[in-house]
């Protein structure tokens, strides 16, 4: 599935619901603030940041603030 936004095209058959385990506010207008609780649906995932949709709104976010519902998602990087 192919969904057309303001920033361009995106593949929506690769999207991943996570939920947000802990307030983070965003340093510039690229990146999400979201509060912990929050659900967001992943498009792509870089492993250190994530681009995620919530509420209309686009934008960075980082993976370690993140649940994934699959388990196979939430994997571990280290620093």
């Amino acid at each position: 599935v192919i969904r057309v936004t303001e920033q361009g095209f995106e593949d929506m058959s690769e999207v991943k619901p996570a939920y947000v385990i802990d307030d983070y506010n965003g340093s510039d207008d690229t990146q999400l603030s979201l509060q912990k609780g929050d659900m967001v649906a992943v498009i792509r995932n870089d492993g250190y940041w994530c681009y995620c949709y919530i509420d209309e709104r686009y934008g960075y976010f980082p993976t370690a603030y993140l649940e994934f519902e699959d388990e196979e998602d939430n994997q571990q990087i280290d620093y």
